[in-house]
């Protein structure tokens, strides 16, 4: 009997004894913590995004016929629930967008030949500053604020698009047009993303004129800030490299 206890003894540790060489204790120590993200604007990690607050206004120049209240107020709350769920998905929940509509038209001081001119000068980001100073001038708002961060988010009734930190425009004739109104949500996204400093994923060269005239000219890859260029905004992303860019 005790020539059987002692086998099995001996039996269960060798056992152990194979079962901590080749098999391994349990690792018990604890999971690295996740890493929370926190988003802020591009390239720039001391202005911090995860509060942004969309100040929206639909701006007529001098003279101009303004579409009725409904249409401009419907156009702008669609598009703007659209970007904010885009934006959700985007930063995985950690950014949140909030927005006010303002609820009356703003007519502006100066003609659609004054404004357009300088709108048309998509590479120049400088050139919202006039209009964006005249709204937050007349609507007493400011945009300088660490949290949240701030965005003046132009409905244009006239020619031209663009964006540049903390200020975004666009024609709201792209949503008429046959040949733009698929994919104008995207635009709507793409200079939203402008107003949070991401650049254009465009390059640019200059064409030479016979007469030595040097313009700059954007060539249009197959991706820009939305992903792809020209897609409805359902098939658009900001990539890997954007959203790192953006603390995510």
């Amino acid at each position: 009997m005790r020539i059987y206890v002692i086998a099995i003894i001996g039996f269960i540790g060798a056992a152990l004894v194979f079962l901590i060489m080749f098999v391994g204790s349990s690792d018990v120590s604890p999971p690295p913590a996740l890493t929370v993200p926190q988003p802020h604007a591009y390239d720039n990690p001391v202005e911090l995004t995860a509060d942004i607050q969309v100040t929206a206004v639909y701006f007529v120049p001098q003279g101009a016929t303004p579409v009725p209240t409904e249409v401009w107020h419907t156009l702008l709350e669609r598009e703007l629930a659209r970007l904010q769920k885009f934006h959700d998905v985007q930063f995985r929940g950690s950014s949140r967008v909030t927005y006010t509509i303002h609820p009356q038209a703003v007519v502006g001081r100066e003609t659609h030949a004054a404004y357009d001119i300088n709108l048309l000068q998509h590479n120049d980001p400088q050139v919202l500053r006039p209009v964006a100073e005249e709204i937050l001038d007349g609507l007493k708002i400011s945009l300088d604020t660490a949290s949240p961060y701030k965005i003046l988010l132009v409905l244009y009734e006239g020619v031209g698009a663009g964006g540049s930190k903390h200020v975004a425009l666009l024609s709201r004739i792209f949503f008429e047009r046959s040949d733009t109104r698929d994919v104008a949500s995207t635009f709507f996204a793409h200079e939203f993303y402008h107003a949070l400093g991401v650049p254009d994923g465009y390059r640019t060269a200059k064409k030479v004129f016979p007469d030595g005239l040097e313009v700059d000219v954007e060539l249009i890859q197959s991706r820009d800030i939305m992903g792809r260029v020209r897609v409805p905004l359902e098939e658009a992303y900001l990539s890997p490299e954007t959203l790192t860019a953006l603390g995510i």
